[in-house]
């Protein structure tokens, strides 16, 4: 049976700036709270679809932080490069070292990616060497590739933050040959517009259930 994991990306717990563009609106201890709950749903997803999940957490001095977050009994490994790039090359390295015949890397404020979405990620790379996601901003939410056809070169370079990074990395992909499928495009939590986008999408759905909508609501994040 070929073994696949999923790298998730996380701020750990006392990192200096998380969800930066959404704090400017509502304010760094909402943002903060918020991405908390991101992450929880996200990772509820992940544990009921039996994904292998392996969390590779930032700054590299919170794992403690990590471990009384989400549980001790998970695999936990601090980012290291010296960018985003560098972070995220290094990461499937590290897990491909380890004997995985594919990976999967996302981010961490996605709270509604349904675990079906990398399922059908890793169908995908049972046919091509890399998939990827892309987000509604230009960028992307997921990407993957075979052991074999992993390519660092994909994080290499990248304008991070700018509205063509999922058709730079795109193109960087294919002018290496590799077979690269797409997934559906999903939307990540940056903006107030994309938590409005979330409570509409969701209403009436089991996600309205979830504990990034309930704090919304609780809290009346919409309403700044």
């Amino acid at each position: 049976m070929k073994r696949h994991g999923l790298i998730l990306f996380v701020k750990a717990p006392g990192a200096e700036a998380i969800k930066s563009r959404l704090a400017k609106t509502i304010g760094d201890a909402h943002a903060r709270r918020l991405y908390h709950n991101f992450v929880l749903d996200l990772v509820d997803e992940m544990d009921r679809g039996g994904l292998s999940l392996q969390i590779f957490f930032d700054p590299p001095d919170g794992r403690d932080g990590m471990t009384a977050w989400l549980g001790k009994d998970r695999s936990y490994e601090p980012q290291k490069g010296a960018g985003l790039g560098e972070k995220m090359a290094h990461a499937f390295e590290k897990c491909f070292s380890e004997g995985y015949d594919a990976l999967i890397l996302m981010g961490s404020d996605l709270p509604d990616l349904p675990a079906a979405m990398i399922e059908q990620g890793f169908a995908h790379l049972e046919k091509s060497d890399a998939v990827i996601g892309p987000a509604l901003d230009g960028g992307y939410y997921l990407i993957g590739f075979r052991a074999a056809a992993f390519s660092p070169d994909a994080f290499t370079a990248i304008p991070w933050g700018q509205s063509d990074v999922y058709e730079i990395t795109c193109r960087i992909i294919r002018d290496r040959r590799l077979r690269l499928s797409v997934l559906p495009p999903w939307r990540d939590m940056d903006t107030i517009e994309d938590l409005r986008a979330l409570m509409d999408k969701h209403a009436g759905t089991p996600f309205a259930k979830s504990k990034t909508i309930q704090y919304i609501q609780a809290e009346k994040l919409l309403d700044q």
